[in-house]
C-alpha cells in the first residue's frame, strides 16, 4: 500500500541499521519526513522501522548492499513506489578495516572502496535519476544528496585503514 502524502518529505538513509544512520533516521522522523531505512542487516532496520512506525513515522525498510549498483537502484525504486518521491538521499553506509598495515590485504581494500566509494556513487546516481524525474516543487529544488564521510579522514586513528 502506498503512503504518498504531499505535506511530508521523504529521506532515504543507507547504513541506517545502527550508529549515525539510525540516529539520523530518528531525527528526521521527528520532523516532517517519512524515512526509508537501508542496510545489509535486515533485523536492525526492521526493528528501527517498527520503532519509528510506532511513533507515527512513515517508514520503509529495504535490505540493501550499496556495493551493488542494482541494489541501490532497487532501493530508490522501492522508495518511489512507496512514497512517490525522494527529497533527501543520505549515503551513510561505510566500513573500516582495523589492524596493522601488514595485515591489510586486497580483499580489505576492495571492501572499503566498494562500500565507502562505490556505495556513495551508486546511491547518488540512483537518487539523482529519481530526483531529476520529479516535478520541480516550490523553491525549485527537486532533492538533495548528502554524502557522509568518516572522522578518520580528518584525524589519525591507530590501526584504522
Amino acid at each position: 500500500m502506498s503512503r504518498q502524502d504531499p505535506a511530508r518529505r521523504v529521506v532515504c538513509i543507507t547504513g541506517a541499521g545502527r550508529g549515525l544512520g539510525a540516529s539520523l533516521a530518528r531525527r528526521f522522523g521527528k520532523g516532517r519526513f517519512d524515512v526509508v531505512l537501508a542496510a545489509r542487516t535486515a533485523p536492525e532496520i526492521d526493528a528501527l522501522a517498527e520503532e519509528l512506525g510506532d511513533a507515527g513515522v512513515g517508514t520503509l525498510a529495504v535490505q540493501t548492499d550499496v556495493r551493488l549498483a542494482i541494489e541501490c537502484e532497487r532501493l530508490v525504486d522501492a522508495t518511489m513506489a512507496e512514497f512517490g518521491r525522494l527529497d533527501v538521499m543520505i549515503n551513510n553506509a561505510g566500513v573500516a578495516v582495523y589492524g596493522p598495515a601488514e595485515d591489510i590485504g586486497p580483499s580489505d581494500v576492495d571492501l572499503m572502496l566498494d562500500t565507502n566509494l562505490k556505495g556513495a556513487v551508486f546511491g547518488s546516481l540512483a537518487a539523482y535519476r529519481a530526483m531529476r524525474a520529479q516535478p520541480v516543487p516550490a523553491g525549485g529544488v527537486r532533492g538533495r544528496i548528502i554524502n557522509i564521510a568518516s572522522v578518520a579522514g580528518k584525524r589519525f586513528l591507530p590501526n584504522l585503514w
